[in-house]
Formats: C-alpha cells, structure tokens, sequence
C-alpha cells in the first residue's frame, strides 16, 4: 500500500454440499491465499526499497495528496523539520504539509506566500511543475535553498512530490565564478588600454626627439639673446613630454620582474611626473620631504615605480 501498512483481506468460503468438491475448492482457497501472501510480499519489499532510496537522497523529499496531506517523506526531511526546532511527528505522514509551510515561514526569515502559490497552482492541476529559490538569512551564513515542485498523475487522485535542496555552496561558487569573470574583463581592458598607451607613446617618440634636437639647436643659437629663455622652456617642456612618455611606456610594457639598483627618490619623482597634469587639474599640491641619505635599493624599478603611483592616486 501507499504507507506500507498491512491490509487484512477478507476470504469468503462456501462449502458445497458436494462432499466431492470440497477438497477442490480448499485447493483452490490455498492457492489463492499463497498467492495473496505473494503479492503482499512483494508490495511490502517495494515500499521498503522506495523508503530507502528516498532516505538515500540529499534533498529533503515530501510525497502529498492533492488536499495537501503528507503521504511519504524521507530521512532528510525529518532531519530538516528537527533542524526547525519543530517535532518530527508533527509533520510526518498524515499531517497538511501547507501548515508546516506557515508554521516554518516566520523561523527562516522568510516569506513563503510566493511559494504557496506556486505549490496549490500544481496542487490545482493548474500547472505541471514550480521551482522557488530563497535565501536563509538566520543562519550564521546566509544559505540558500531550491524547492522543486512536481506533479504525477499516473496513480488515482495524482500525487505532489517535493524536493528541497540546500544550493548554499553552488551559489557560492557562482558568485566566486563571476568576480573572476569580472577581474578577467577588467584584466582584458586594461591589457587593452596598455597596449593603446604604448602605441601612442611611440607615435609621440619620434616627433618629441625631433624638437629636443631642434629645441638644443636653437637655443645654441640664440645663447645671449632674447629668445634664450623662450627657446629654454620650449626644450624644458620637450625634455618633460620625453620623460612623460617614458613613463608610460614603462606602464603599458609588460617586464618581466627583476632586482636592480633603485634610487627610491628617483622612483618617486618620475611617479610625480607621470601624475603631475592629473595633479594639476584637481587642484592638488604635492609637499615632497625627500631624504637625501636614502640607502639604494635592491629590487624591481617598474614594480616600485607602480607602486608609488597606486600610492598617490589612492591618496
């Protein structure tokens, strides 16, 4: 049976008045009591075996009438109501699952009215099958669970069949798989934009070594002149584009890392200079207290040269 309870089966025997017949007939009343026995065997060997593969299962399994009544549940679910601080026996085999539901609601957090509705649409036969995911946040860590809601009406009345699994560590992982989706469109953008700064900075190499070669021509020319210093400040700002450009050269090339001699003051002063037009546009003075007795470093110029910059900008 659906519960796996024993039927009793009631025999009627009617005794001939035929002497002859009667042991034909007890024959017969055997046989089909052995073949009784038979299929109660085997209807009880499959109820145990359905039992045990529901117990078998991750997800919490709830079996319902269409009125709402709980038919089957397995070892999950009586672990999840138990987890409720709820009693076992209250929402097992015989008890309206829509009360657990309603009783359940207020000790997760959340509200279940949208899955109710979903669930009394299949229960109505108004629909086949309803999923609902929800979040769990009275849990220590939030958790998130998925109810699956199918409909079977291959036996007499239709049945309900309830899967409620706990999706916290797949939601997890979706969440660590899209950061790193989003870190590599971020990389690709910026692998993109460094090679479109490398590209301009060599475009700007050629013509700013033409004017520092014309700019030093021009104020040997004009030494002791009044051009001296116009010509002066031209090759001073040729001299600085010059750096500019070598700086963003050093940020777009990819180098490989590796340990040199490093004036730290230096370092500092091309960062200032990379950053000095941003600098300028916000408005934003720069105190520089450089000691003069700084020890040379031993490591990366293009990894510290990063690093101040990250520095300044940040701040």
């Amino acid at each position: 049976t659906k519960t796996g309870e024993h039927v009793p089966v009631l025999l009627t025997l009617s005794v001939l008045s035929d002497d002859t017949a009667t042991p034909m007939a007890v024959a017969t009343l055997a046989k089909h009591i052995t073949e009784l026995k038979r299929v109660e065997e085997a209807l009880r060997d499959s109820y145990q075996f359905l039992q045990s593969t529901l117990d078998a299962l991750s997800a919490s399994i709830v079996i319902l009438e269409e009125t709402g009544t709980i038919i089957a549940v397995n070892a999950p679910w009586r672990r999840f109501v138990l987890a409720h601080d709820l009693p076992a026996s209250a929402y097992g085999v015989g008890t309206n699952y829509l009360e657990f539901c309603h009783a359940v609601s207020g000790r997760v957090g959340t509200d279940v009215q949208e899955f109710l509705t979903g669930l009394q649409a299949v229960m109505a036969r108004q629909g086949q099958a309803f999923s609902w995911e929800y979040a769990c946040p009275s849990t220590p860590e939030p958790s998130w669970f998925l109810l699956r809601v199918t409909r079977f009406d291959e036996t007499e009345g239709g049945r309900v069949v309830i899967a409620h699994e706990d999706i916290s560590e797949i939601k997890r992982t979706e969440d660590v798989l899209r950061h790193q989706q989003e870190a590599l469109h971020q990389s690709e953008k910026l692998a993109a934009l460094s090679g479109l700064l490398a590209s301009v900075a060599h475009e700007l190499n050629n013509p700013l070594a033409a004017l520092m070669v014309q700019s030093d021509l021009l104020r040997e020319q004009a030494m002791e002149s009044d051009l001296t210093e116009m010509v002066t400040e031209i090759h001073q700002s040729a001299v600085r584009c010059e750096r500019i450009v070598r700086n963003f050269l050093t940020l777009a090339r990819p180098n490989t890392p590796e340990r040199t001699r490093v004036q730290l003051n230096d370092v500092v002063q091309e960062a200032l200079q990379l950053l000095r037009y941003t600098l300028q546009l916000d408005e934003i003075d720069v105190v520089q207290q450089l000691a003069d007795d700084l020890p040379v470093l031993w490591g990366d110029p293009y990894q510290l040269h990063q690093v101040v910059v990250n520095l300044l900008t940040n701040a």
